[in-house]
């Protein structure tokens, strides 16, 4: 969007007060004549900026344009005719290439730095399965320790069924010879 100044010089109704020279009556003749001209082109370009813009906002989504108010076009379009706009976004565009050359720089060591610490992570932990590989399981201990529960737990069941046993005979008056209740230990403990 640069600025063609039209070929006549008609007065624009969207001029701002504040933008002409407020001391211009001090001046000769000549400058009144050059500062004239100057806020003729002033105005002009002021004109086609705003001609531009409000073309760039009836383009735009529905959203858009309801949040672009008029007197903010014209602010801007002051903006963009004095022209110190244009060094200013070219010193920020000089600053966000640099500042995207530093993210990339950390993004980079970032990167290497995580794929260190994954290579360091997989290293110890196959360090660890080697030495967890030489070490001998613990499965047959836990086997033999589940094995002496399981005895004492039969030996608690067969102690209840017993007395169980015994209450029941006692209430039929039956005898049981010691010999018989040794026998049906051993065949108890045999069997676990």
């Amino acid at each position: 969007m640069s600025f063609q100044p039209a070929a006549s010089s008609s007065s624009s109704p969207y001029y701002s007060s504040d933008v002409s020279n407020s001391n211009y009556l001090t001046h000769t003749n000549t400058d009144l004549s050059d500062n004239h001209v100057d806020r003729e082109y002033f105005q002009q370009k002021i004109y086609y900026y705003l001609n531009e813009l409000r073309n760039f906002v009836q383009q735009a989504p529905f959203d858009i344009q309801t949040g672009i108010s008029e007197d903010m076009i014209t602010q801007l379009a002051h903006i963009l005719a004095e022209g110190k706009i244009f060094p200013t976004v070219s010193e920020l565009v000089n600053s966000q290439r640099v500042e995207e050359q530093i993210l990339h720089k950390q993004l980079i060591d970032l990167r290497a730095e995580q794929s260190a610490c994954r290579s360091a992570l997989r290293r110890k932990h196959k360090e660890e399965m080697s030495i967890n590989a030489s070490r001998p399981h613990h499965l047959p201990v836990l086997q033999k320790e589940h094995e002496q529960e399981m005895h004492v737990n039969y030996f608690i069941l067969f102690i209840f069924f017993y007395i169980v046993f015994l209450d029941v005979c006692c209430c039929f008056m039956l005898s049981i010879d010691l010999k018989n209740l040794n026998f049906i230990i051993k065949i108890f403990f045999v069997r676990s």
